[in-house]
């Protein structure tokens, strides 16, 4: 299917729909950088960790809910080298009732 078509435009919108009342509404972002070899470019940024969605409980994660499908690889979006992790992490919420951007 090819970007921008009036098939892509709908499966994007029926893909929307679908989600649009569910996701994650808490988020884990780990400050991460491209260091470690000489071939690394030294980028530094937020990496996604985990995204959960509060609607879906489970007592198997220690926050209470479960995770839903995120993106979460240590690949620089620069170079493409293994990004370092470092020991900062924060934590996300989405306030009540706030909207979708």
């Amino acid at each position: 299917m090819k970007i921008d078509t009036p098939e892509f435009n709908a499966a994007i919108d029926d893909i929307e729909h679908r989600h649009a009342g569910a996701g994650p509404d808490i988020a884990f972002l780990t400050l991460s950088t491209c260091l470690g070899n000489d071939s690394n470019c030294g980028w530094t940024g937020w990496l996604l960790e985990a995204a959960f969605d509060s609607n879906l409980k489970s007592d198997l994660y220690p926050i209470g809910c479960k995770p839903v499908p995120s993106v979460n690889n240590q690949i620089c979006p620069s170079c493409k080298g293994t990004l370092f992790r470092t020991g900062l992490t924060r934590q996300l919420t989405l306030a009540a009732g706030q909207p979708d951007a």
